[in-house]
């Protein structure tokens, strides 16, 4: 019953964010309660409110009979902002006779570190400095100009998370700021007495964070503070530690309030149109992983400590489940939209959120010693995904490649095996103790984690070498020649 109820209110959270408010839900709690009777019956009324009309009209787009206004209680009692007008991505379109100068914007603006674009057309004979290599890195950048990928892999490394918040709190430690479990919001006993069947439906911090509200209804009274904060730091800056960090130390210690103030500041605009670019999301650093990919930094950070704060409270099996309703809901409402991103993020957060919990019980915090580089990005996330399977790459003049398919039969046994007889070359000068990696298409597209390294490979001027690879179905090959004696650039070829 639970998981039908909180995907029913995860749908009616969507409906109503496209839709309009709700004109009974005007309750806002002015402090920290931890049992708050009146604002329990809000809530309740919040999240059964004409829901069922709501969730018609998300779901088939019909919206013409819903006014579309937004409720004046909708909007937080924080300071009013302005909005950040930046576009979050340019595009470029050059002209065919685009200028050296159009060119160089092009580059400075994907800030590439290359010579000017007078250098990379200059008059042949004349001197540069500009090597083949770098030729393909620009052809490169500029085939790739507009292409923006959501990463596959998953970007959270729980692992590196349970290090980077235990030196965190081993840190503030050393400031006599200790760390406390907190005590999450409950549904009061007068509520109950009335309402005993909000208590079979979940508890009172998943109905608010499954509507998104937990900022009206579970405040902590330290939202402004952090708020300020961070509008305090540059554009692009903050990380996951530093602002757990001022979380913390602002609710001296309560994990729990840390977690729920975060919560609060970064969700509390998340119906509005334009939140990627509000002053808030803009001063967050990426923590997807994607090639050129910023465009949900809103919802991948609070989506991130919502579920987190669940999985903290309520452990990891119900943040688990939690994070499979996320993604249900999610598909029915936006079917064709790629979130692998936010799904990676709603299945992980809750494991790392019970882990800071029961790191807060056992206190076996202090068990790492202070190791500041567990505070760096690459130690809890996965931002390395390899794109290049991806995107689009220049392929090499000198290398020649091409393939033979053949049966063999494996050795010791009759069993035969499709192979593939690569034969490569190069037409210049011959390239010694190479690399090569060499991807697979099998048939939906080369993939970076289906691939053969090869070492030490050397390969001969105008005569073919060739090997075998055991290719199975394979369709094409993309090939990554690196590391060849005297030589810097990458070669790439590829094979039908």
């Amino acid at each position: 019953m639970v998981f039908y109820f909180f995907l029913f209110l995860h749908l009616q959270a969507f409906a109503a964010g496209s839709v309009a408010s709700d004109p009974i839900d005007v309750y806002s709690q002015k402090h920290y309660q931890p049992i708050d009777p009146e604002g329990d019956l809000a809530l309740y009324h919040a999240a059964t409110y004409n829901t069922p009309i709501q969730l018609w009209y998300a779901l088939t787009g019909n919206k013409n009979s819903v006014s579309h206004e937004m409720n004046p209680h909708d909007i937080a009692d924080y300071d009013d902002f302005s909005y950040d007008e930046e576009q979050s991505k340019k595009t470029f379109s050059l002209p065919d006779n685009a200028s050296d100068a159009d060119m160089e914007n092009v580059l400075n603006t994907f800030c590439l570190n290359f010579p000017s674009a007078a250098s990379i057309f200059a008059p042949s004979g004349s001197s540069s400095s500009f090597t083949p290599g770098d030729v393909r890195k620009v052809q490169s950048a500029l085939l790739n100009l507009n292409t923006s990928i959501q990463g596959r892999e998953n970007p959270i490394n729980a692992k590196g998370f349970h290090e980077m918040f235990a030196e965190v709190i081993n840190e503030e430690l050393k400031h006599d700021i200790k760390p406390s479990f907190g005590e999450p919001e409950k549904w009061s006993p007068e509520f109950l007495t009335k309402h005993p069947e909000a208590h079979l439906l979940g508890s009172k911090l998943m109905m608010a964070l499954a509507l998104g509200r937990s900022n009206r209804f579970l405040v902590t009274g330290a939202e402004s503070t952090l708020n300020a904060w961070i509008l305090f730091q540059p554009k692009n800056s903050i990380t996951i530690p530093e602002l757990f960090r001022a979380s913390y130390i602002t609710n001296n210690g309560d994990v729990y309030k840390t977690l729920l103030t975060i919560e609060n500041v970064l969700s509390h605009e998340w119906r509005n149109p334009n939140r990627e670019s509000l002053p808030v999301t803009v001063r967050l650093k990426p923590i997807t992983s994607g090639f050129q990919y910023s465009d949900d930094r809103f919802g991948s950070w609070y989506h991130l400590f919502g579920v987190m704060l669940f999985g903290y409270s309520e452990g990891k099996f119900k943040a688990d489940m939690v994070g499979m309703i996320e993604a249900v809901g999610s598909h029915i409402l936006a079917p064709s939209v790629n979130k692998s991103q936010k799904a990676w993020i709603n299945r992980t957060g809750g494991d790392v959120g019970a882990d800071l919990a029961l790191m807060v019980k056992s206190e076996n915090y202090t068990a790492q010693p202070i190791d500041e580089t567990r505070l760096q990005d690459s130690v809890y996330l996965n931002q390395g995904e390899d794109f290049r399977d991806r995107i689009s790459v220049p392929l090499s003049s000198e290398i020649n490649a091409s393939v033979a398919k053949a049966t063999q039969l494996v050795t010791g046994s009759k069993i035969p095996r499709q192979v593939a007889n690569l034969a490569i070359s190069s037409s210049g000068a011959e390239k010694k103790n190479c690399t090569l990696e060499i991807m697979f298409d099998r048939g939906n597209g080369f993939r970076a984690n289906d691939k053969v390294v090869i070492t030490n490979l050397d390969i001969p001027a105008n005569q073919q070498k060739i090997f075998s690879l055991n290719s199975g179905d394979t369709k094409r090959l993309r090939g990554f020649v690196t590391g060849c004696e005297g030589q810097e650039n990458t070669e790439v070829f590829e094979t039908h």
